[in-house]
Formats: C-alpha cells, structure tokens, sequence
C-alpha cells in the first residue's frame, strides 16, 4: 500500500501480479482515501465480521498475533473490503491506520 504525496489516494500492489497479468487485470488499484468511509452500522444492521482494522493508533498489538492472518477493512458497503496482512513485511503502523481511518 503506497499513500501518494498528496495524501489523497492509496495505491494498493496485489501481491498475485502474475495471475493478475495474466487475467489481464492490473497488478494495482489505487482509491481515493475519502471513498475509503466504513459502512453503516449499529443495531438495524447485521455486524460486520472478522477482525476489523483498528480505527485508533495506538492499538493493542497483542491483537496481531492471533490465528486470524488478517485485518479486514471495509468500505462502503459490508461486501467490499480489503483484507491487509497484520504481520507485513514492513509497514508503519500510524501512516497506515491515520489514512485508512481519515
């Protein structure tokens, strides 16, 4: 995941680029960090499941090390989401959750 200078848009690298070619799809997407807002919720709907990317920096990183490889980090509605290794080969932690959550 690349945050552009601006601070507007996120560029995300798939990590399966050779399939991805040779479906003929790009090997990245890059979004508008505004478009990135959580669905709706509360009680008139269902939860959202799995283990959601923290909304706050700092987190409790005891959460990381779990049996769920994953964050899943929804946006606009409950079937779109992005799922983001919690253990990344590096990553700075407050870059990524401030632009997630902006």
């Amino acid at each position: 995941m690349l945050l552009d200078a601006t601070g507007t848009e996120l560029t995300f690298i798939y990590k399966n680029q050779i399939l991805r070619k040779l479906k003929a799809d790009s090997a990245e997407a890059t979004y508008m960090i505004a478009s990135m807002v959580n669905p709706p919720q509360g009680q008139d709907y269902r939860p959202l499941p799995g283990d959601l990317f923290p909304k706050t920096y700092p987190f409790d990183y005891g959460s990381i090390f779990t049996y769920n490889y994953f964050w899943l980090k929804y946006y606009i509605s409950q079937r779109t989401y992005f799922a983001l290794a919690k253990r990344p080969n590096y990553v700075n932690y407050e870059v990524m959750v401030n632009a997630l959550n902006c």
